[in-house]
């Protein structure tokens, strides 16, 4: 026993390989797993793509170019063009279809521009929703709520939100999982957008609400009148879209 702290005494090295062995056991620790941890990256893209391009659908499978400049026109004249929209997701995919309208330089949107909107739903389908759609436009608020086009009133701002309430005047009702009967239109034509969905089911959109299945491309043809007195260049853009209020914060900051 002398002899052993002898040479610990005797030898610094010695002790130094000591304590590296005890603090070895002392380090030592029971881990929570039992496999290695093998990873792998994801990216996640808009499951919606869609286009636009100039006039009315394309007789082929045309899905337009994400920008494009229409060729100009006149106070007083129509113009048509055609925004498409295809799911690339698996399942099918639901939202609000909008349409930005947006003028350039120092011009302020009035809310009079068009005097007609026509509606073309997959031309040749004979959708019943085809046809003058003017009087079913809504301006998106900052809030995401909802007023009429018509009662729209000028305040400065270089953009407007539209949003199509195509089932605004829809007199059907259903069933909720309370069996409460909801009526899919409160009020009528941009009035709340309250929750509504097939009867006695979890509930999660409103009316208005589009659908794209899965690998599904639709078209939509919008044909505008211009007022006579609108002159100025103007940026008019298309997108699906969930979240309404969120989605008007953003555009009007």
């Amino acid at each position: 026993m002398n002899k052993i702290k002898s040479l610990f005494k005797a030898s610094p090295i010695a002790m130094a390989v000591v304590s590296l062995v005890i603090a070895g056991v002392a380090s030592a620790a029971i881990v929570s797993y039992i496999s290695n941890a093998p990873t792998a990256a994801v990216t996640v893209s808009a499951p919606v793509a869609m286009g636009i391009y100039e006039g009315v659908k394309d007789s082929g499978n045309k899905t337009g170019d994400a920008e494009i400049t229409l060729t100009p026109t006149y106070g007083g004249s129509y113009m048509s063009f055609t925004t498409t929209a295809k799911n690339q997701a698996n399942n099918k995919i639901g939202g609000y279809y909008v349409t930005v309208i947006a003028a350039e330089g120092n011009d302020k949107i009035t809310g009079k521009e068009f005097t007609s909107m026509m509606f073309d739903k997959n031309k040749g389908s004979g959708n019943p929703q085809n046809g003058e759609i003017i009087d079913k436009l809504c301006v998106v608020k900052g809030d995401g709520t909802l007023m009429k086009l018509a009662d729209y009133s000028a305040n400065g701002s270089q953009k407007l939100i539209l949003l199509l309430d195509i089932d605004g005047d829809s007199e059907q009702a259903s069933t909720n999982t309370n069996g409460d009967v909801v009526e899919e239109s409160t009020a009528g034509i941009c009035s709340p957008l309250t929750l509504y969905g097939e009867p006695n089911t979890v509930w999660t959109e409103t009316r208005s609400f589009f659908h794209l299945n899965a690998d599904e491309t639709e078209t939509w043809t919008f044909t505008p009148t211009w007022n006579e007195g609108a002159t100025g260049i103007f940026t008019i853009s298309a997108q699906y879209v969930n979240d309404l209020a969120k989605y008007a914060a953003e555009q009007y900051k």
